[in-house]
């Protein structure tokens, strides 16, 4: 087994010393992977860096890592990515989540919108957390996306009032997002992404939209699922802008190195 590759998520890590204890899941986690004392293994913390350590004690509930020197997360994208999905069933959401933290969104908060079909999501925070922290460990991220929500797509607007991060909404039948890069010096600090339901926004609330600021724009011709058109757009954006298309140094052209979570 390739210990290097077990990668453990400890919060505030290397904070008194360079020993680490691993408790709870983490620590079923790395039982579960049967790592042995002497392993190599990677431990990541809640501020982007990560860190190489030795496993030096396995004991019945917890073990030590001696860690080595802080390095930064080497795998983020440079543009702070922030996924707006309209809530969909239950395991359409997790299954969201998981890809959108693969493809390196930062933050994903979920909202209800008119057309929205309700399901029972509220207390599913903890789940969401559990499912982006699996999709880190297994793409090598160093940072844990945060989730939200669900929230009305009006506290949504007002949130990313507060923001000064360009923000596209996603519609059928909206121009498309444009390749030339115009907005490329806009987006640098971050970018908002805002999905929503199957049947589309309502009117209303495209004027709500636009006067929150955001840009309507399209996925092409064909109506997309909401987990489908998220994941598209992470994939658009990041190719535009973050690290999908990537420049010869291994990061997207005129940038050096991924966002702090």
């Amino acid at each position: 087994m390739n210990a290097e590759r077990v990668r453990l998520f400890l919060p505030h890590v290397y904070r008194d010393g360079r020993t680490a204890r691993v408790t709870g899941a983490e620590f079923r986690h790395l039982r579960a992977r049967r790592v042995q004392k002497g392993d190599s293994v990677v431990v990541f913390d809640a501020a982007g860096a990560e860190y190489v350590g030795v496993v030096t004690r396995l004991a019945k509930d917890f073990a030590e890592v001696e860690l080595g020197d802080a390095r930064a997360g080497l795998w983020e994208s440079p543009v702070r990515l922030v996924l707006c999905t309209a809530a969909v069933r239950a395991p359409r959401l997790d299954f969201a989540i998981e890809k959108a933290t693969e493809l390196g969104a930062a933050e994903i908060v979920v909202f209800v919108s008119e057309r929205t079909v309700r399901s029972p999501l509220a207390g599913r925070q903890e789940r969401w957390h559990r499912v982006a922290l699996s999709a880190a460990k297994q793409s090598g991220r160093a940072c844990v996306p945060t989730t939200a929500g669900p929230i009305p797509f009006s506290a949504l607007l007002d949130r990313l009032r507060q923001t000064a991060m360009p923000t596209f909404l996603f519609h059928p039948g909206a121009p498309p997002l444009h390749p030339a890069r115009a907005h490329a010096a806009g987006c640098k600090a971050g970018v908002a992404l805002v999905v929503g339901p199957e049947g589309g926004f309502t009117e209303a609330e495209l004027q709500q939209a636009a006067s929150a600021g955001c840009e309507v724009v399209g996925l092409g011709p064909r109506m997309l699922r909401t987990e489908t058109a998220a994941l598209a757009a992470l994939a658009v954006v990041g190719f535009l802008w973050g690290d999908l298309g990537l420049g010869p140094t291994g990061h997207a052209e005129g940038t050096t190195a991924g966002h702090p979570c």
